[in-house]
């Protein structure tokens, strides 16, 4: 079996995306820590990486992972084994930096927001003529870039403009469903709006058709800077939340009170069990035990059979679907 895996090379970001879950979590939680080279050799084997992964995604889905001082060389490390992509904001560095990371060859996806001056209210703080250029440049020595389009009411008369340019730079340009903007100063786009033109959801059957802790094909595992193996990208904000004291101190006891918030309610009283019947949060550090023992614990193992609970966190929180044009 092989996995793609998700590493989380710091918990920095240089935006406040308002639906991105640092929005969501303690901030004494983040802003903390970049993953050094030599513990992504120690999280990552050469073997491990040659022998067990399809692909590793340098992920941004807490962090801005192109803040990390080490960054190329991780990727460089991680190239000699494995297919790399990348998942940027694209506002960080300077053009020499991006020409330097294309001439590594290595895949990133971008999603600029809006073209317009002064509009970006989805990637706030973000810099659409710089990520263009930086795109430009990454482009220029090698790199593979792919546009990812994400509408919301602010830029969704843009389409037809982010596609010329993604043209004109030699980049891919994709359509992707934009996540639900309620209560938030960001309107959903019309695009998805019911109708002909909604993305539909797609039916995947069972979980063994798209749960990847079955592995009936490639399985999925995430890394966070700290060395926590978490099996879902809809679990993250529970860790960190749940977890906290974790993250800030190292005190690895659960937040048992969250029972009560309806929020966290299902994570704490069905994953948090068996989280903790497995060793605890630290049973599934890398810095104390190896990947691969990691994904052979109590906890993956009972998690897999947590799908015949219709009560467990993964029933009621799982909406795997794909919405990409």
């Amino acid at each position: 079996m092989k996995w793609n895996v998700r590493l989380e090379v710091g918990n920095y970001c240089n935006l406040r995306c308002p639906l991105c879950i640092r929005e969501m979590v303690d901030k004494n939680t983040i802003n903390s820590l970049h993953l050094s080279l030599e513990h992504t050799k120690k999280f990552l084997p050469r073997f491990f990486l040659h022998r067990e992964v399809e692909s590793l995604y340098l992920s941004g889905a807490v962090a801005e992972p192109t803040l990390n001082p080490e960054f190329i060389d991780i990727v460089k490390y991680i190239k000699k084994y494995c297919t790399v992509v990348i998942d940027s904001n694209g506002s960080t560095r300077d053009i020499k930096w991006w020409a330097e990371l294309g001439s590594t060859g290595v895949t990133c996806d971008f999603a600029p927001d809006s073209i317009k001056p002064n509009n970006n209210k989805y990637r706030i703080n973000s810099n659409t003529e710089k990520v263009i250029d930086n795109m430009r440049a990454f482009i220029s020595t090698g790199g593979v870039a792919e546009w990812k389009y994400i509408p919301y009411t602010h830029n969704e008369d843009e389409i037809d403009d982010h596609r010329a340019i993604a043209k004109s730079i030699g980049a891919k340009f994709t359509l992707v469903q934009s996540r639900n903007a309620k209560n938030i100063d960001l309107g959903n786009s019309k695009m998805f709006a019911d109708g002909k033109d909604k993305m539909p959801k797609t039916d995947h059957g069972t979980p063994h058709n798209y749960c990847k802790l079955f592995g009936d094909s490639i399985g999925i595992i995430e890394i966070t800077p700290e060395g926590i193996i978490y099996p879902c990208c809809l679990m993250p904000k529970q860790f960190y939340t749940v977890y906290k004291k974790y993250f800030i101190d190292r005190d690895p006891t659960p937040d048992l009170s969250l029972i009560n918030n309806k929020k966290h309610q299902s994570f704490v009283s069905t994953v948090v069990p068996l989280i903790e019947e497995s060793g605890g949060i630290e049973s599934l550090s890398l810095h104390k035990y190896t990947i691969r023992n990691i994904l052979r614990n109590q906890f993956y193992t009972s998690l897999q059979k947590a799908w015949d609970n219709k009560n467990h966190f993964c029933n009621n929180h799982c909406t795997y679907s794909q919405y990409k044009l």
